[in-house]
């Protein structure tokens, strides 16, 4: 009876799985069905000739256009066709709509999105443009809109998680993707607000040792000139009760690296420029790799979706390649509220009300939450996003007598920064280039510039605040001041250079200027490692060509760790495991390769230290610092051993036994996560690009489904950028940030160009095209934007309808 019951129960689940199965492939070949059609011909509106789109093997699109504004309407199909969930959460992010679709979850980072109002000044950005650029724009939107008007077929999955069908696209809407791109590459907001959470526990002496000052001999873009300014004391510390204000998802900056090399230093005699800029690792990714042929010439890089233009690449005449400066164009302003009126602040001049607005948020079905948002004479009122200060109908003010309002440059009205894209795709000169250069506002980038008649460059342009009586590392007081900035420093004093005289320009995000410099730029700067390792490679009297410049975008050893190792090794051990570890550490060369054992061994060192020296002195706060922090780890070892002893005893421990227990508490750790032995793991065990999708990484099963798994090579210090998580031990040492493009521009043949995204060209989850590029970029491989030829794997024709 018990074995007839068992096998009534197994077949019962069979049945369950096969029926489970059955659904499951419906809904897959349902899918499937709405998968966009890449042959034949389409009838469309808003077209003056006949389109071609050609497709490589790996999806690649080729774009074939009687002119201009027709190419651009093809840009806006194809992207529709490709990333159309993308562009759906592109705009539902900038509005503030992301409650509508996954619920209360998402409320604090809708009302941080709605307090800043980017799409509100996206909107009225559009009447400063170009009458050019509003009708690239325009021509974009039909392209887009076209596509969903002749869409047969399911939508996208992602539409079935917001719950609605795509909105006709708007031409504002592409102005929305700079806004984003500038809120996520300008980080000085939440350091800000880390430094003055830390000045709560710290001495300004103590946080020297946690920042401290780069040496005057440290990597610098332009050598001739630079800091102007020595750094001053610390501004009063932030209340705790505002860590919240600031949420998660903007913590993560961007990187890049750049470099431009004179034809007196390559094989060719014209110049090589490379560029890769460094974000995070998601699917699908935000570069979509095209070629695009008018009468007018080819333009071959990237595009993003939701732009009509390239944002990287090259016309035939010019190329260009971009890096993030790490300048400071924000400021955290703390005001003060009126202890009589809640509804107003303080000021130098007496009390002025808070300019609110009040909006309501949906939250699926016919939930909602209607909330009032404030601003002061210095922007948004920003902390109103934390959930233990909400300004809502009941509660206008929040707890204490302050809230925290945002100066940032991107919040200036009639931003012409898509100017600047058009104007760059069509540049033929160092000076059509400084042009359009001119016209950007935000996000502030450095752009490098090379071409065909043999000049390199670069120019740093955007909006850089003029600060008064403060250096902008911590929040300023509102109520003491009447202004923070008197100004914006001149387009034509912003870095920039022509021609050096080394003929070599480097940037990857270290410090742009020197001490004689009349402005200050940021208070601080990005370790200079990967820019002294492309120094050191580059500086020979070699003569430089393509496969150097790819190598030297793939290269993985760590300047920092042959700068460390040195006083780590002279840790004290006393057991087998520790001596072993301490013998291959010495024998290494610093490459984090990912087939080897001595980066997993360092990298889980160097994590246990940065917590046995800091966790002590730090307490609650360490997670603020529980990062990569080989800078203060050399400050300590080389000159403030005291941080070595913890406070909580009278012994004197000392440097190398602290280092010696961290060894072995790594060890243990590797052990631990790797589940074997720590001698036999690789870091590419653990160092591995998973690409989550974008909208599917919180459902279960499906979000595992969905990724890939490369194991990589290099970290955080490395050219080859490879960012790990250091405090989720979940995720130990998963690669979550690196390079989103490899590009080399040869100029003495722009179509021998190479170029690398990932994970792929669709975004679309059953698409063959989804991870198409993951494996070439995992195993450093680049491609040539030169078209399918005559054979290409898919052909569409757009023929105009009317």
């Amino acid at each position: 009876m018990l074995l007839m019951a068992l096998r009534r129960t197994a077949y019962s689940l069979i049945g369950l799985a096969a029926i489970v199965l059955l659904v499951a492939g419906g809904v897959i070949l349902w899918s499937r069905g709405g998968l966009p059609n890449l042959d034949g011909e389409a009838q469309v509106s808003g077209l003056t000739a006949p389109v071609e789109i050609l497709r490589d093997e790996r999806g690649i699109v080729t774009i074939r256009a009687a002119n201009p504004t027709d190419a651009r309407f093809a840009l806006g199909y194809v992207h529709a066709q490709d990333r159309l969930g993308q562009l759906e959460m592109l705009r539902r992010v900038v509005e503030g709509r992301l409650s509508e679709a996954v619920g209360r979850r998402a409320l604090p980072f809708d009302k941080l999105m709605l307090s800043l109002d980017l799409a509100g000044h996206a909107e009225r950005s559009l009447p400063a443009l170009l009458p050019e650029t509003r009708e690239a724009l325009d021509a974009y939107a039909r392209g887009i809109n076209a596509y969903l008007a002749q869409h047969e077929g399911p939508w996208p999955p992602e539409f079935y998680i917001f719950g609605a069908d795509p909105e006709p696209w708007r031409p504002a809407a592409s102005l929305m993707w700079g806004k984003l791109k500038a809120l996520q590459l300008s980080t000085n907001w939440t350091q800000e607000e880390r430094y003055a959470r830390l000045a709560t526990a710290l001495t300004p002496e103590q946080l020297q040792v946690l920042f401290p000052d780069l040496p005057d001999e440290s990597a610098t873009t332009l050598t001739e000139v630079g800091r102007a300014w020595r750094e001053s004391g610390r501004a009063d510390a932030l209340p705790q009760s505002w860590a919240a204000a600031l949420p998660e998802e903007m913590r993560n900056p961007g990187a890049s690296n750049a470099w431009a090399l004179s034809g007196e230093k390559t094989e060719s005699g014209k110049p090589l420029l490379a560029s890769d800029p460094h974000l995070g690792l998601t699917s699908p990714g935000i570069w979509y790799p095209v070629r695009i042929e008018t009468p007018e010439g080819v333009l071959a890089g990237v595009s993003s979706p939701g732009v009509p233009f390239l944002v990287m690449g090259h016309n035939g005449h010019i190329a260009w390649g971009m890096t993030t400066p790490y300048t400071d164009t924000q400021d955290l302003v703390r005001e003060k509220i009126d202890p009589d009126d809640p509804g107003r602040y303080l000021t130098p001049s007496g009390s002025e009300p808070f300019e609110t607005r009040t909006v309501r948020i949906p939250l699926g079905g016919d939930d909602f939450e209607e909330v009032i948002l404030r601003r002061t004479r210095f922007g948004p009122v920003v902390s109103d996003t934390s959930s233990s200060s909400l300004a809502t109908r009941d509660r206008l003010a929040p707890a204490g007598d302050e809230v925290l309002s945002l100066a940032w440059t991107a919040l200036q009205e009639a931003d012409t920064s898509a100017d600047a894209l058009l104007l760059l795709n069509q540049a033929h000169s160092w000076d059509d280039f400084a042009a359009a250069m001119a016209r950007l506002k935000a996000p502030q980038q450095n752009v490098f510039y090379a071409d065909v008649d043999g000049n390199i460059g670069f120019y740093t342009p955007g909006l850089s605040p003029i600060r008064e009586g403060h250096d902008g590392l911590t929040p300023v007081e509102g109520w003491t001041r009447d202004r923070i900035w008197s100004g914006f420093v001149p387009f034509e004093k912003m870095p920039h250079a022509l021609n050096p005289a080394d003929g070599l320009l480097v940037n990857a995000n270290n410090r742009l200027v020197g001490p004689d410099y009349p402005y200050q730029l940021a208070a601080q700067w990005p370790p200079p490692h990967r820019a002294e390792r492309i120094l050191e490679t580059l500086a020979d009297d070699n003569q430089h060509d393509m496969e150097a410049m790819t190598a030297l975008q793939l290269d993985a050893r760590s300047s920092m760790a042959r700068e460390l190792l040195p006083y780590l090794l002279e840790a004290n051990v006393d057991d087998a495991d520790a001596e072993e570890a301490l013998r291959r550490l010495a024998d290494w060369d610093g490459t984090m390769a990912a087939d080897a054992n001595e980066p997993l061994l360092f990298s889980a060192w160097l994590r246990q230290i940065n917590l046995a020296l800091f966790a002590d002195e730090l307490g609650a706060l360490a997670e603020d610092f529980h990062h990569w922090n080989a800078r203060a780890i050399l400050r300590v070892l080389r000159e403030a051993p005291d941080w070595c002893d913890h406070q909580d005893t009278s012994a004197v421990e000392g440097c190398a036994a602290l280092l010696g227990t961290a060894l072995s508490n790594a060890i243990q750790l590797i052990e631990a996560r790797g589940g074997g032995s720590w001698q036999e793991l690789t870091w590419g065990d653990f160092h591995k690009a998973r690409f989550p999708h974008q909208v599917f990484r919180h459902v279960p099963v499906v979000s595992g489904l969905l990724a890939e798994e490369l194991a990589t090579d290099g970290d955080f210090y490395t050219v080859s950028r490879g960012t790990p998580i250091y405090a989720d031990q979940g995720r130990l040492f998963e690669h979550i940030h690196g390079a989103s493009l490899r590009a080399v521009y040869d100029l003495a043949d722009l179509d021998n160009s190479r170029f690398m995204v990932a994970p792929g060209v669709s975004g679309h989850p059953l698409s063959p095209y989804r991870h198409s590029l993951a494996e070439a970029w995992g195993d450093g491989v680049y491609t040539k934007l030169v078209g399918p030829g005559e054979s290409p794997v898919h052909r569409l024709r757009l023929l105009p309808l009317d």
